[in-house]
């Protein structure tokens, strides 16, 4: 019988900030961080679900993305987009990979016009 992976859930920003080694964010709602301080985190078997829209932009990647059941190759670069409750998988990639993470807790939205559309 197969193992199944075990899933965590990052409710916050400081969340991720923590399982990705780093010091806290500066501001509590909105954060972006460098693709390579997340990579440990991502390479591992574990899987997340999100309580918070992450945006990557992939500059460089040399490796695999693996986003539902299928792998996905970055090579060339790319935009990633995740909202929060979906399951995020592994990242197979090497140290050369290089790009940016945004996340941004959907509380940080509200009251703008943007809240509203980006449900549609």
């Amino acid at each position: 019988m197969k193992k199944e992976t075990p899933i965590i859930k990052l409710e916050s920003v400081t969340d991720i900030h923590r399982i990705a080694g780093l010091s806290g964010p500066v501001h509590p709602m909105i954060t972006i961080i460098d693709a390579i301080d997340l990579l440990d985190m991502c390479k591992s078997n574990l899987k997340y679900v999100l309580s918070f829209y992450k945006i990557i932009l992939v500059t460089k990647m040399n490796g695999k993305f693996k986003y539902g059941q299928g792998h996905y190759d970055f090579n060339e670069g790319s935009l990633i987009f995740a909202s929060p409750n979906q399951v995020v998988g592994k990242v197979e990639a090497d140290t050369n990979s290089e790009g940016i993470s945004i996340f941004i807790h959907p509380d940080f939205l509200q009251g703008f016009p943007l809240a509203g559309k980006i449900k549609q």
